[in-house]
């Protein structure tokens, strides 16, 4: 969700890259990564993808917060592609414990609920905050989650030369 509503507005706003292909291929990258993650690692048991996912998505986090605070476009693109990685094999995780869980007659209701579940994540986190990035950095306010984390404020200092 936060790479499909935030990612084109950095990539023009930032980055100074207006071509809306390359936000596109952006865009690409999350969900391609996401989707090649899932095939090789469907192998792998339900513990080891779990970690590893993980361990993908908070590298990326930390990989995209360093990209937007120092406005770094390779930097920014690697970090994508890992935390989509992370995010399609926490998905493929989910999905098929879920269906494991379920009794064979009820599996379609279960998936459903899932992907009910999921939808309203994304729509409930891009909904529920606002991220401003400028050249001044990163603010972030939840207005849905104030008791939690009312405002979050990164800045980006620049050293005089």
């Amino acid at each position: 969700g936060i790479f499909t509503s935030l990612a084109p507005s950095f990539i023009a706003g930032s980055l100074h890259e207006t071509s809306r292909f390359i936000a596109g291929l952006v865009v690409f990258a999350v969900f391609g990564s996401a989707a090649l993650a899932q095939v090789v690692t469907g192998r792998l048991n339900s513990t080891i993808q779990l970690r590893l996912a993980a361990a993908l998505m908070t590298a990326g986090q930390i990989g995209l917060a360093i990209a937007v605070l120092t406005v770094d476009w390779p930097l920014f693109l690697v970090a994508v592609i890992i935390a989509g990685a992370g995010g399609g094999i926490a998905f493929r995780s989910a999905v098929s414990s879920a269906a494991s869980l379920a009794l064979p007659p009820s599996r379609g209701e279960v998936l459903a609920v899932l992907f009910l579940i999921a939808s309203a994540a994304i729509v409930f986190k891009c909904g529920g905050c606002e991220v401003v990035i400028d050249g001044g950095g990163v603010a972030i306010k939840a207005p849905l989650v104030t008791i939690t984390a009312p405002t979050i404020t990164l800045t980006k200092t620049t050293s005089e030369a």
